[in-house]
């Protein structure tokens, strides 16, 4: 029966299948909203949402494909009063939380925040990698 319980990991697992989607969601609100925009940088924003789309919906495909490896499964039973609540099986073992509606903000952004650093991190380079190959060392 020990066997059942969950692990940290499949937990967090859990955890990130419930908070992806909502990111994406986010994320797709405001390239829409970018595609009306006369801004002279929307192109470049536009392209840093697919890039961050693009990221996070690589991260859900993992967590999917590990949830179903782990024989999880998640429903959402509903919202109350600022409470996102959920129930989820593992191999026969049943639990449900709740998330606090603030609680999810705060950790979305603070992923944003990691996702927009990775994605920062990869343009810096290949902005020096062109730099180089046009003016040299």
């Amino acid at each position: 029966m020990r066997r059942n319980i969950p692990s940290r990991k499949e937990i967090e697992a859990v955890r990130d299948y419930i908070l992806l989607p909502f990111m994406l969601d986010i994320v797709e609100t405001n390239r829409r909203k970018l595609m009306s925009d006369p801004l002279s940088l929307r192109l470049l924003f536009e392209a840093s949402c697919g890039l961050l789309a693009d990221r996070i919906h690589q991260d859900l495909i993992k967590v999917r494909k590990f949830l179903k490896e782990h024989e999880i499964k998640v429903a959402d039973v509903g919202q109350f009063e600022g409470q996102m609540n959920f129930k989820y099986w593992v191999r026969g073992y049943e639990d449900s939380f709740m998330l606090l509606r603030e609680l999810v903000k705060a950790e979305i952004s603070k992923r944003f925040g990691t996702y927009i650093s990775e994605i920062a991190r990869g343009w810096n380079t290949n902005v020096k990698k062109s730099l180089i190959n046009r003016y040299g060392q």
